[in-house]
């Protein structure tokens, strides 16, 4: 059984673009046609042409319109992941009208529903050698399904479990793909890598991790592979030299036990290409994958550089804290003489930092550490 996973897709208008399958991902295509099945990560809500309100968030909204589902079947991928922070940027409607979307262009889909329940759908496939379950779930980003609401599967230890317990009865293999982890940062937390070797506990057979925008590092866990970031496919407005190289993971599942294969590319955002790295290339960038899974493999280093990386975004994380500590601010602020500092966006700010759990838990850290300071 040969599945192909990439990361994160957004093109807001690929006519805009001058983007084309056969044009521009060429390369890709070909490694697709030796795969049986391909998955890639749909970081959007689609348009029909209708005019769409975002919702109330934290961070930007993105919608493309139908030429992109068209562009991604005509790459050749059979399904789409939709657990994401994004996928509910323009409301409930936004979501359905995408699986609507995806449903006409028989693209398959998993991650998101009309409701909670909906979202939590698992996906089995069948090939010659064995059924295929993928689970897809994402943190919380503003953009997780409720009772009643569309959105996406929220990332949840015991929904998961479930999950995994119900799909072990029913597919040979266990593929869950999720959606999260701090941007930027090329490493999991300490926090991931632990929930990741829980599902592999629970009975997951390959791990793959996005949503970082940068390529990470991976580990082998009970002989069953954890991918912590492959990078971004193509997405429009991530497009920079620090962010050019991507990762495609070919896995292989076959009697019980899961290989894998990597495939490496460049995107550029100068000329909107996309090409497979050359073996000089490639080798440099597997030394530094190398560097990163040393990491990964020492907690305590890996700790560390997580402590660090969050120290270096102090300002960032500590910045919708109320600024009006003095207590002439205080008494100008009770007498409504100082704007309200909850204001929508600063609320939206502070709700994103506290809901999802990669912000959530670089914040506690920091406010444990300024705490450890006081005497």
């Amino acid at each position: 059984m040969n599945i192909l996973v990439a990361p994160d897709i957004y093109i807001r208008n690929v006519a805009d673009k001058r983007i084309s399958a056969q044009n521009t991902f060429s390369d890709v295509m070909d490694v697709l046609l030796r795969t049986e099945y391909s998955v890639i990560n749909l970081e959007c809500s689609i348009s029909s042409g209708e005019k769409r309100t975002p919702i109330l968030k934290w961070g930007p909204s993105l919608l493309a319109d139908e030429s992109i589902v068209c562009l991604i079947k005509e790459i050749g991928f059979d399904c789409v992941t939709l657990a994401n922070n994004h996928i509910n940027d323009y409301g409930g409607d936004g979501v359905m009208n995408t699986i609507n979307v995806l449903k006409m262009s028989n693209l398959n889909y998993v991650g998101a529903g009309k409701n909670l329940d909906e979202s939590n759908t698992t996906l089995y496939k069948s090939f010659d050698d064995g059924k295929l379950a993928i689970i897809n779930c994402c943190e919380h980003e503003f953009s997780i399904a409720t009772d009643k609401t569309p959105g996406a599967n929220p990332l949840s230890l015991i929904r998961q479990y479930y999950a995994i317990q119900n799909a072990k009865k029913e597919a040979d293999y266990i593929l869950l793909i999720v959606h999260g982890g701090n941007e930027d940062y090329p490493l999991p937390s300490p926090r991931m890598k632990e929930v990741c070797h829980f599902f592999v506990d629970a009975g997951v057979d390959a791990i793959i991790q996005h949503h970082q925008h940068i390529t990470s590092g991976y580990e082998v866990y009970h002989d069953k592979p954890i991918f912590y970031g492959l990078g971004n496919f193509y997405c429009e407005g991530k497009q920079n030299e620090e962010k050019r190289d991507g990762l495609l993971v070919n896995l292989v599942f076959d009697k019980n036990s899961v290989s894998y294969n990597l495939i490496p590319y460049w995107q550029c955002p100068g000329s909107i290409s996309f090409s497979l790295m050359n073996e000089s290339d490639k080798t440099v960038f597997l030394q530094k994958i190398e560097g990163y899974n040393m990491i990964i493999k020492d907690d305590d280093r890996l700790r560390k550089e997580w402590e660090s990386f969050s120290r270096s975004n102090k300002d960032n994380y500590f910045s919708f804290l109320s600024p009006y500590n003095s207590v002439l601010c205080k008494v100008l602020m009770k007498r409504h003489l100082l704007p309200k500092f909850l204001q929508s966006q600063r609320l939206m700010h502070a709700q994103n930092y506290i809901d999802c759990e990669s912000h959530r838990d670089v914040l506690s850290y920091l406010l444990e550490e300024e705490r450890r300071k006081i005497k």
